[in-house]
């Protein structure tokens, strides 16, 4: 499963012509900036956090917009009840 995320803090916001010399976006460490905790509530087995991890990079753009991303796979799993349908 991959999931894209983005939102904007405006405190990360710059001038990209006169503060970073026309830089519009950037990769950073995604610990360096506040990133939202994910949860999988119906997972087969239990509820499952996401955080992430220090490896991991974000985007962040020059209007404060911050792009994470997620891909991993989960196990996932509901009860259904066929017996009312026809075959």
């Amino acid at each position: 499963m991959s999931v894209d995320y983005f939102w904007i803090d405006e405190f990360l916001r710059y001038d990209e012509i006169e503060d970073f010399q026309s830089i519009g976006q950037t990769q950073i460490r995604a610990e360096a900036v506040w990133m939202p905790t994910l949860y999988l509530m119906n997972a087969a087995s239990e509820k499952i956090t996401y955080r992430p991890r220090e490896l991991e990079l974000a985007f962040l753009y020059n209007d404060g917009t911050v792009e994470g991303w997620l891909s991993t796979y989960f196990i996932v799993g509901c009860s259904l009840d066929i017996r009312r349908y026809e075959l």
